[in-house]
């Protein structure tokens, strides 16, 4: 919220200087005064770093904005309103209204003014704001805003910035490009983006530029979560693993900073199974453990970190971003420094919780939410593979009354249909079965 706020007040202390060195008779005055209206009265929502949603009232029509952002042609005053307006009056949870502004020509409008101004930061900052907001989980306009070269110049400002916590804090506006478009991800590749939001983690964890700035390191992680994608082998080798671990240890318990942390994790757990091994080695069950017992309302870390240990131990199947599975296969070393870790009684402690968990900065999807983060199906899953050909770790589910839990809630109605699935999976593997599972066998039969 703080940086949210420090942008905002950036973006109209730069109208501001503007009108001052144009006079009080310009015409590009009354523009950008009506642009500082505009921000002032519908400030920039934080959400993923990317634009959220906003209500329309008072908002142009996107083919208004367009039109006058044309008309502007090398106006600075038209192009900065242009990308205020459009960040400002974008939903960035509705892909219809994302196309709507699409097929009115504001992705090529605000990727245009970027480009006119590209030293430029008040242009920069609201522009990338903009695209954000209509290139979130929207592949064609992400698609289309990284070949008309946007990803290209925020990336040359980022990297001309890296010293500038508002600039680093754009890293989430960055990661809305990388959103089902793999063709950006390899644009990120060819210009070393991934590299720089790693670095830009390290300036600001124990680093150059602080000890811990949490807003630049949870927007670097914002771009990552999907960046990492594709890319694994580069953040590999940035020595990313001991960098997530280090991270999750030290600041798991601070919103975002695990379940993001978490995202870029499954793409390099995804990739190759000796780096399961190295992760399993690097301590990452202990740093799953606090962040288990440290976010138990947190509904995406704690999803996040049982989807990581289940993929972590295996056997699973895991998708890539594209829907590509992929066979996991149980390691029983991982399985043994995952209980010394203490995950069997984390995993039961968050199972059995009759914590109400709640989403953080999720406001701006334009998909189910819910669905997308199953922390109770995850959490029953992570069990079943510390329970695979473990008898010991069985015997201490008994033992702490799992079985019993999970059966109240499913006689309650209070498991989602994935939960439920996975929790009779669990109870069966325990030696458990419950009526309420033959009822949800009959049910998806039917």
């Amino acid at each position: 919220v703080a940086m949210a706020s420090r942008l905002g007040a950036y973006l109209c202390l730069g109208a501001v200087w503007h009108i001052a060195a144009l006079g009080e008779d310009s015409e590009e005055v009354a523009l950008l005064q009506r642009s500082v209206s505009v921000l002032r009265a519908k400030p920039i929502q934080w959400s993923q770093g990317k634009a959220a949603q906003r209500a329309p009232g008072g908002c142009r029509s996107a083919a208004a904005i367009v039109a006058a952002m044309r008309q502007g042609g090398s106006s600075y005053a038209a192009q900065l309103r242009g990308c205020l307006e459009v960040g400002s009056c974008t939903a960035s949870s509705s892909k219809a209204d994302q196309d709507a502004a699409a097929a009115a020509g504001a992705v090529d409008a605000v990727v245009a003014a970027m480009q006119r101004f590209p030293d430029d930061k008040p242009i920069q900052l609201s522009c990338a704001m903009a695209v954000s907001g209509l290139i979130l989980f929207n592949r064609e306009n992400g698609l289309r805003a990284g070949q008309l070269g946007g990803l290209n110049t925020t990336l040359a400002f980022y990297r001309s910035h890296m010293d500038d916590p508002v600039v680093t804090s754009l890293g989430g506006a960055i990661g809305a490009y990388f959103d089902f478009v793999n063709e950006n991800r390899a644009i990120a590749r060819e210009l070393g983006g991934i590299q720089l939001f790693i670095q830009n983690i390290r300036n600001n964890f124990h680093g150059r530029y602080s000890n811990w700035a949490y807003e630049p390191v949870k927007q670097s992680l914002f771009a990552l979560s999907s960046g990492t994608w594709k890319n694994q082998d580069v953040a590999y080798n940035e020595s990313f693993i001991p960098l997530s671990v280090q991270l999750m240890m030290e600041h798991g318990d601070e919103t975002k900073i695990a379940e993001e942390t978490l995202q870029a994790v499954k793409a390099l757990v995804r990739y190759s199974d000796d780096f399961r091994r190295e992760y399993s080695d690097t301590g990452i069950f202990e740093a799953l453990v606090r962040v288990l017992n440290e976010n138990p309302r947190d509904r995406g870390a704690i999803s996040l970190a049982c989807e990581g240990a289940m993929h972590l131990v295996g056997p699973t199947v895991m998708a890539d971003m594209n829907g590509v599975l992929r066979g996991i296969p149980f390691d029983a070393n991982i399985q043994a420094r995952a209980t010394r870790a203490g995950m069997v009684e984390a995993l039961v402690a968050t199972a059995m919780s009759g914590e109400e968990r709640q989403h953080f900065e999720h406001g701006a999807f334009n998909f189910d939410v819910d669905a997308a983060y199953p922390a109770d199906a995850n959490c029953f899953s992570a069990l079943h593979t510390m329970a695979y050909n473990n008898p010991a770790n069985r015997a201490a589910m008994l033992q702490e009354g799992l079985p019993e839990s999970a059966a109240k809630k499913l006689q309650a109605g209070a498991l989602e249909l994935s939960a439920k699935a996975a929790a009779c999976t669990l109870l069966a593997q325990l030696g458990q079965p419950n009526s309420a599972c033959l009822n949800l066998q009959q049910q998806v039969a039917a």
